[in-house]
């Protein structure tokens, strides 16, 4: 069988200790300019090399006129564009998660 002891039987005296304080003598810390300027720089993002999207998209545009200019009219396919296709059995739940994020 296991007692159970609600106070001990001995008296335990508690010794009570001065504050032990310990100073750690460091030099200040002093960050130079050059230090700054580098840490910024590596924090700073790279310029781009690749051009921008936009030159790109206009160059495209002007090869593609000229391309389209150069063959004959007869020999252009007119370009296909297909609906997205959702079933009707996912319409309305669709539905129900757009009212639902209202």
């Amino acid at each position: 069988m296991t007692d159970l002891i609600t106070a001990p039987t001995e008296r335990q005296e508690i010794i009570e200790s001065g504050p032990v304080v310990t100073e750690v003598a460091q030099p200040p810390v002093l960050i130079t300019v050059q230090q700054v300027a580098f840490s910024t720089a590596a924090a700073a993002s790279l310029p781009r090399t690749k051009p921008h999207h936009g030159l790109v998209a206009a160059v495209r545009a002007m090869l593609s006129s000229h391309e389209q200019a150069a063959s004959p009219a007869d020999d252009r396919v007119p370009p296909s564009h297909y609906l997205p296709h959702r079933e009707a059995f996912l319409e309305s739940a669709a539905m129900a998660r757009e009212m639902l994020r209202l």
